[in-house]
């Protein structure tokens, strides 16, 4: 059995996993995922990506079904699974009061760009996953752990109820009511031992 995930674009946070026999000499992408671009055609309101979000969510789609959504000053580019853009694209007319178009596009033309964030630096001990929630959320070590055994910690989109379990560099890490993290870079120890750690909250 072999595996893949799309888009093989490595900046993309959502992701579709697929199997198939190791007899397969690969897979298309384009049988399961596409591009979406829609265009804002007003010139007084903004949108952003909450909007591009609920836009999707008001016409019965499955949240699973559509990957990172990349907000620019007049348009969005959506990834998706290939079998819904057709359904979006004839009933998707309007954002709230705003007229908009949309359009299929290759997953390669999709416009990539980082989310705004806001750059954090911390010193743990460890890379504990309690330890690093502590230093974000500026909690006790032991309410940290409480958050992270009532499973209201995800480590990779996946929950992670076991205090001791590793953090590494450029994992996403999302936390119950305070948002999503990721570990973008480690820069060595301090001088009584603890890690220097990069950290992006992404608002």
């Amino acid at each position: 059995i072999k595996f893949e995930l799309f888009p093989s674009f490595i900046h993309g946070e959502r992701k579709v996993f697929i199997l198939y026999p190791d007899y397969y000499d690969g897979i298309d992408e384009t049988e399961f995922i596409t591009g979406l671009r829609i265009y804002n055609r007003s010139k007084f309101k903004t949108l952003n990506h909450r909007d591009y979000l609920g836009s999707l969510m008001s016409l019965g789609i499955d949240r699973n079904k559509t990957g990172d959504i990349y907000v620019y000053e007049d348009y969005a580019d959506i990834v998706l699974h290939t079998d819904i853009s057709d359904y979006i694209i004839y009933n998707i007319e309007k954002i709230g009061h705003n007229k908009i178009e949309a359009e299929r596009i290759k997953v390669n033309d999709v416009a990539f760009k980082e989310q705004e964030h806001v750059a954090l630096n911390i010193t743990s001990s460890s890379m504990r996953i309690d330890s690093i929630v502590k230093h974000i959320t500026n909690k006790s070590r032991e309410t940290a752990a409480d958050m992270v055994k009532a499973g209201n910690v995800k480590i990779n989109w996946q929950a992670e109820e076991r205090t001791a379990a590793e953090v590494k560099e450029n994992d996403m890490i999302s936390i119950s009511r305070y948002g999503r993290y990721k570990v973008s870079g480690l820069s060595g120890m301090t001088k009584s031992g603890k890690y220097r750690i990069e950290i992006k909250h992404y608002t």
